[in-house]
């Protein structure tokens, strides 16, 4: 009998009006704010009661420090059904799935990419000169990109030599940051030496960029 009482909550507006009651007959009586936290974990205990005897969905209570809820923001006779519910359950299911499926989506630039950067990461370690700062450098240089297809013959070939001072700056940079060994520091300088004689091979270009210290 107690129970059947809920029902006459009908609709959120009127449960939101018993909360705001109480809050408003309580607030003299609580100074701390542990008491009104203890009073928010009441009010809570009895939206559920309610909700559960009732089938409202949704959240109602707030947090007293919280904007207000004005009465025309709640829905009034919501009441849910067990079909509303399963098919509520199907949207939120179908909506997470999609939502995963466009967050690990590929567009198809970026798989074109990705296959390019296969090729070039081929290439370097065929070639001896596989460094990952250096194979992100080259695969994010936007005026090769559309040559990473080919590295040898047609990458390196468009590889100016500001371009190239460039990205072994940056590289160097990165990796230093990362190699405090002096024995390490050199393998790195090694490797973009080998980098740069294959680079000079084929852009022609015989100026010496990089000099060992």
């Amino acid at each position: 009998q107690r129970l059947d009482n809920l029902y006459l909550i009908d609709s959120w507006y009127a449960f939101h009006e018993v909360i705001r009651k109480v809050r408003v007959l309580r607030k003299k009586d609580l100074k701390s704010t542990e008491s009104q936290q203890r009073l928010d974990k009441l009010c809570t205990k009895f939206e559920k009661l309610w909700k559960r005897e009732t089938g409202f969905k949704l959240t109602s209570i707030r947090p007293t420090n919280s904007a207000k809820i004005t009465a025309n923001k709640l829905p009034k006779n919501v009441f849910v059904t067990s079909n509303e519910r399963k098919e509520k359950k199907k949207q939120l299911k179908k909506a997470k799935k999609n939502f995963r499926k466009k967050k690990h989506a590929k567009t198809k630039s970026e798989e074109l990419l990705e296959a390019k950067g296969k090729i070039l990461k081929d290439w370097m370690k065929k070639e001896s000169v596989w460094q990952l700062a250096l194979y992100q450098e080259l695969l994010h240089t936007k005026a090769i990109e559309q040559y990473l297809s080919d590295p040898k013959n047609k990458m390196l070939k468009h590889i100016t030599e500001s371009m190239f001072d460039e990205i072994v700056r940056k590289v160097r940079v990165e990796r230093f940051s990362q190699l405090k060994d002096t024995k390490a520091r050199l393998q790195c300088d090694k490797i973009l030496l080998k980098f740069e004689k294959l680079w000079r091979k084929q852009s022609g270009i015989k100026k010496t960029s990089i000099k060992k210290k």
